[in-house]
């Protein structure tokens, strides 16, 4: 009997939903109590396994979550032959249409609920296993929508080589359906996860590509558009290109008066202050970052983009020599990058910290931070940072050297910078490794050229 307002699960009927649940919870040695947990009485259990009970969705994905299996599994019609049961009473079917939709409705409802408790990586795993059924019974239009929210999952839990791999697969699927729209929106999304592991030349092949195919499409004057565009110049500041970065801008700042969404008008405004710090506007990037801080908060953002939200505004402000502004961001990335726990963006945040220093004045105070900093051995890189860690840690022995130079010990500091050649060596950065070697001879030369070292131009 059903409770007023409560809706059962259509399509599967009694006992054989309770004698699947009863097998799972046994093999599992699990009492109904903790079946229930705290979504349901033990009592409600019980009744769903006896038969006397259809339950409520809500109810059998938190059965399905206790139970750790997935609503697939609990659910699927194809479940029944293990216990030996006839399928009567249920309207027969063709396999495909009667249970491709119900398994995404599944799979997705469950994936919703792991998000709402920000336990993405659970999510990630269900939409995972529902993107490849899909795709591999050849539904495509449901991979690329499953695979659209995985992308999401992965991105939100740092997985960005994975998250380039799905969507290189999601184009492809996209081109076989011929439509405009749909490709822009992936190569958008594409190009962001290629940007995320520093593959900068084909992320900006493919905002360009996309750019391209733009005006065939329904997109122009969207949020889609507006965030296409906050790509692209992100990329093209990753790429230094001071050439196409102008233009870019411009229409940067046509498509933000056209949006009404605070969060995407905040992300542009955040990139279009990366765009001009780099274009040496000082001016126009401080502006920009104000808006950005007006729009974005932490609450609106995941952890990660925050963080790089918070080195970006220390970096304008630097390069605007506004120290005390680059300091309290300094602090505000510092926090986030200690409950990431990503050691390479907490290396970010210790370049950005030992620059403030220095800026500030205080050498000896950079001085000691890095000696510590420095300490021990190398930690070794993720998969997502082995590129960039290497190159962060060079940084930190040129600007060790820059401190000890500053505070007077030459000596010192030309033993630095052999150091950081000798580690910009051994990464394969010879180019770094060289331009240190110089710099460290001009300081041994007689007299010594104290001139040179101007570790700015190395970052």
């Amino acid at each position: 009997m059903q409770r007023p307002g409560e809706v059962g699960v259509r399509g599967l009927e009694q006992p054989y939903l309770g004698q699947r649940l009863r097998r799972l919870r046994i093999e599992r040695f699990l009492t109904q109590r903790q079946v229930a947990g705290q979504a349901m009485t033990a009592s409600y259990v019980s009744l769903v396994e006896a038969g006397r009970r259809t339950p409520t969705l809500d109810a059998v994905v938190a059965m399905a979550h206790a139970l750790g299996v997935s609503l697939g599994d609990l659910l699927s019609v194809e479940g029944l032959a293990d216990l030996g049961l006839a399928t009567g009473g249920i309207t027969e079917q063709a396999p495909h249409a009667r249970d491709a939709p119900l398994d995404t409705l599944i799979h997705e409802w469950l994936a919703d609920d792991a998000m709402q408790v920000r336990d993405h990586a659970t999510a990630a795993a269900i939409l995972t296993g529902a993107f490849d059924k899909a795709r591999d019974r050849g539904d495509h239009l449901a991979a690329i929508a499953t695979g659209r929210r995985l992308q999401g999952a992965l991105a939100a839990t740092n997985q960005h080589q994975r998250r380039a791999e799905l969507l290189t697969d999601l184009l492809d699927l996209v081109v076989d359906q011929r439509s405009v729209d749909l490709e822009v929106l992936v190569r958008s999304d594409l190009a962001g996860a290629l940007r995320d592991i520093d593959d900068i030349d084909r992320a900006l092949a493919c905002t360009r590509a996309a750019l391209a195919r733009l005006p065939a499409s329904s997109l122009a004057d969207t949020s889609a558009y507006l965030r296409l565009m906050t790509v692209h110049v992100s990329v093209l500041v990753e790429a230094d290109d001071h050439d196409e970065l102008p233009g870019a801008l411009s229409q940067l700042g046509d498509a933000v008066d056209k949006v009404d969404s605070a969060e995407l008008r905040g992300r542009a405004h955040w990139v279009a202050s990366r765009g001009h710090a780099v274009l040496g506007n000082a001016g126009h990037a401080s502006q920009h970052l104000a808006q950005a801080h007006a729009l974005l908060s932490p609450a609106s953002m995941p952890l990660l983009e925050w963080l790089r939200f918070c080195r970006s505004a220390a970096m304008v402000a630097l390069e605007a020599t506004d120290t005390d502004t680059a300091r309290r961001w300094v602090e505000d990335a510092d926090a986030a990058a200690a409950a990431l726990g990503v050691e390479a963006e907490r290396r970010e945040v210790d370049v950005l910290r030992a620059r403030c220093l220095l800026q500030a004045g205080h050498a000896e105070a950079a001085r000691d931070f890095l000696a510590k900093a420095l300490e021990g051995t190398e930690p070794a890189p993720d998969a997502e940072h082995a590129g960039s860690l290497p190159h962060l840690t060079t940084q930190l022995w040129l600007l060790h050297a820059q401190a000890a130079h500053e505070c007077g010990d030459t000596t010192h500091a030309a033993q630095l910078l052999r150091q950081a050649a000798d580690h910009a060596e051994s990464k394969g950065h010879y180019e770094t490794a060289l331009r240190a070697l110089r710099v460290r001879d001009a300081l041994n030369s007689e007299p010594p050229d104290t001139s040179v070292l101007d570790v700015s131009e190395f970052l």
